[in-house]
């Protein structure tokens, strides 16, 4: 379209018409690699769920004389050893 000399003449807002359009293209694919965001932050959110109910810091790493290993074999229990 940019080598149509008379589009100018048709259209004399083309340029302030197109700036929009391109504002509207990036917008759109801003929104698209935001909803892929938010579903691998969704994803992330709901492998942490069986965590919820742990009594012990995430960063727990156990005692002078003690460390803890937790690990999650299944979603519906949790289990957590001293070693």
């Amino acid at each position: 379209m940019e080598n149509q000399p008379g589009l100018r003449f048709i259209c004399p807002k083309h340029d302030a018409v197109m700036e929009i359009v391109y504002q509207i293209t990036a917008l759109s694919r801003s929104i698209a690699e935001n909803k892929s965001e938010v579903i691998k932050l969704e994803g992330q959110l709901e492998a942490l769920q069986p965590w919820l109910g742990l009594d012990l810091p995430m960063r727990f790493k156990g005692t002078g004389q003690t460390r803890a290993f937790l690990s999650a074999p299944c979603r519906a229990a949790w289990t957590w050893k001293l070693f």
